[in-house]
């Protein structure tokens, strides 16, 4: 199991995200608030143009299509980098994980807790009235050397990450060198249903996230999300 205690002079401290980030949030709580009036609005104009238990009964059931978790979410992603496997291996199980900037970029650093097993963030959100943990948790898996030379060789990490205490998501991290860069191949699932505001939620996150891992030096090559019941 990689130490999770190690610092990665590339991320630490990751100045170059955080605008990125904090732009990304803002994005999203803006739109996740445009969608929650746009829902209210609905709920009222159905009550008052219904009749009375019929638009109750309408209003209720916009409000339950946002809020009822309805699908799951898949993807695949590859990125690339100028930096060796070692460093990106290091990374990937560090305390700052690539594929989860959206999650430590705006944590300050007395809200991170760090042990040689897993790595915890007290995220809070809604102006601080609500908060979570989440743990992420990296265990090695062992090379393939399924070739010869050095670029052929496959290192993987999975990264299995909790809130509070209940399983959110999983991702596999493939490392292997080519042709002077080295190539990342992620494929995580979450272990969740979502709802319709996390919908929009990794919507914005989409238009973001190229932007935020080119600030780590990572450069997005592919990346593909499926939704499924």
């Amino acid at each position: 199991m990689p130490s999770m205690s190690a610092s990665v002079d590339r991320l630490d401290p990751p100045w170059a995200v955080r605008p990125i980030v904090r732009r990304y949030h803002r994005v999203e709580r803006t739109v996740s608030w445009v969608l929650a009036l746009s829902v209210v609005a609905v709920a009222l104009i159905a009550i008052r143009s219904l009749p009375f238990y019929v638009g109750v009964i309408a209003a209720l059931g916009v409000l339950a299509l946002v809020r009822v978790p309805l699908v799951r979410r898949r993807g695949d992603a590859r990125l690339e980098t100028d930096a060796d496997p070692d460093t990106v291996r290091a990374e990937f199980g560090s305390k700052r994980p690539p594929v989860l900037i959206f999650q430590w970029g705006l944590v300050e650093t007395d809200d991170v807790t760090v042990d040689d097993e897993a790595v915890e963030y007290d995220i809070s959100y809604l102006f601080g009235l609500r908060s979570v943990t989440m743990r992420v948790e990296p265990t090695d898996r062992l090379p393939d050397e399924s070739g010869s030379d050095r670029s052929s060789a496959v290192d993987e990490l999975e990264l299995v990450v909790t809130v509070d205490g209940n399983r959110w998501a999983a991702y596999t991290v493939r490392i292997r060198e080519r042709e002077e860069r080295t190539v990342v191949d992620v494929a995580w699932t979450t272990d969740h249903r979502v709802d319709v505001r996390q919908l929009v939620q990794g919507l914005v996150a989409r238009r973001y996230y190229p932007e935020a891992l080119a600030a780590l030096g990572y450069e997005t090559v592919m990346r593909d999300v499926s939704w499924s019941l």
